[in-house]
């Protein structure tokens, strides 16, 4: 009863999480493409979504984590931020241009 549902909810949880990292990965990844195109401006929103993605999962998946596992977590992902503030410092030049 009562123990199976707690468990399909956990499955459910893990699973959401999957789908939204490869969603944050997507976004991140169309980001890119674009900005490959020359296309900085249009690039921007992508890497934004999927770096708020990404620091949404973090917080979810790291307040329960132990400080190991989160520092793990951490260095293994990768880094959208870096790419976000890229694609910004690029776009502010070319409007400074």
């Amino acid at each position: 009863g009562r123990r199976r549902l707690e468990e399909k909810d956990v499955r459910l949880q893990g699973a959401d999480q999957l789908v939204d990292s490869a969603l944050a990965t997507g976004l991140s990844n169309m980001g890119g493409v674009l900005e490959a195109m020359g296309q900085a401006e249009e690039a921007l929103p992508y890497f934004r979504q999927g770096l708020e993605m990404q620091q949404r999962l973090f917080r979810r998946e790291l307040a329960t984590a132990s400080e190991e596992a989160a520092f793990d977590k951490v260095s293994a992902a990768p880094n959208y931020r870096d790419a976000y503030l890229g694609v910004t410092r690029s776009v502010k030049s070319t409007a400074s241009e």
